[in-house]
């Protein structure tokens, strides 16, 4: 992955003359800001291992300290030393619409530039192209979602990154000197670590998921089920949809997954509970009642067990009332 950067530095403290001819030596202090494009696409999106696949575009703040040697001197060459302050951006889980703020690593960068001047007097105007390395910090983090989800962002595999910039500027030499610097940046594999966003209650990479029910047909097909209660609240409709796709992502192959419940309460009425309705569609990924049971017994499985349930009550009825009379 490559992110794509366009710096826009203005200097604040001019440069200065280091030696007696400040046309061949000049030392420039900068602070600025970056815009950092968008990266990645939805076709990204891992459930488990890349659960936030799309980088913002955003901005960041940069320091800066160059030294330029003019030889002749329309012509320079330049060592450009830069701290990028990271800051604050908003990811989300295309899934399910999930939040999180994270906080962009700070990274070095230093670079050689050529530098060829074009005009003289007040106003200087400038090209410049050059290349170096850029130095992310080494660091794993954690941040909490908007839903209490731990979210861990792995360290950076790579901490030392090439990039090469293009760009121009002008300028001014009045009573004090003003440059203002534009730039094109293209650094490779900076925010990775990003990219490798896991969803875990804990840290590591490493995991497995427990499902309520295991199942094969006739075909040898693999079939896994949640069975809930028939109200679940958010955080088990949640936690439900999150077992789901991380069974899928731990398989890695195509495997059905769903949600069964006993009953519908609504009956006659549809199903109509929001917070399971939120997160999964009946017929789908979500069976209630009579599907779920004909979908584990077959055709009639669900009639057989209302008939089950209803002799098993007949034959019990003296007991069970014995048993809560006794309470009374």
């Amino acid at each position: 992955m490559r992110k794509i950067c366009i710096a826009f530095i203005v200097l604040l403290l001019i440069s200065t003359s280091c030696y007696a001819d400040e046309e061949k030596n000049q030392v420039s202090i900068l602070v600025g800001i970056n815009s950092i494009n968008e990266s990645g696409s939805g076709s990204d999106y891992q459930p488990g291992v890349n659960d936030f696949p799309i980088i913002s575009g955003h901005r960041d703040t940069l320091v800066a300290l160059s030294y330029a040697r003019f030889i002749p001197k329309n012509m320079g060459i330049e060592l450009d030393c830069r701290y990028h302050k990271g800051t604050s951006i908003t990811l989300t889980d295309p899934s399910d619409r999930e939040q999180v703020d994270v906080d962009t690593l700070n990274n070095y960068s230093i670079t050689g530039n050529f530098i060829y001047k074009f005009a003289y007097g007040i106003i200087h105007t400038y090209v410049t192209a050059g290349a170096g390395v850029n130095v992310l910090s080494p660091y794993e983090r954690e941040f909490t979602s908007d839903r209490g989800c731990i979210i861990i962002v792995a360290a950076p595999e790579k901490t030392n990154n090439f990039n090469y910039n293009v760009g121009g500027g002008m300028i001014l030499n009045y009573a004090v000197r003003l440059r203002l610097d534009v730039r094109y940046a293209s650094i490779s594999n900076i925010d990775k670590e990003i990219e490798e966003v896991i969803k875990v209650s804990g840290k590591g990479e490493e995991y497995s998921q427990i499902s309520d029910l295991f199942l094969t047909d006739l075909e040898n097909n693999e079939i896994y089920v949640e069975i809930k209660t028939i109200k679940p609240n958010k955080g088990e409709a949640e936690k439900a949809k999150r077992t789901m796709l991380k069974i899928v992502s731990l398989i890695n192959k195509p495997v059905k997954v769903l949600v069964g419940m006993a009953y519908n309460p609504y009956e006659p009425q549809d199903y109509s509970w929001s917070f399971t309705l939120k997160y999964f569609n009946i017929g789908e990924d979500l069976l209630i009642g009579k599907p779920f049971w004909d979908f584990l017994g077959g055709d009639g499985a669900y009639e057989e067990q209302l008939r089950v349930f209803e002799k098993s009550g007949e034959e019990l009825r003296d007991k069970i009332e014995g048993k809560f009379s006794g309470l009374i």
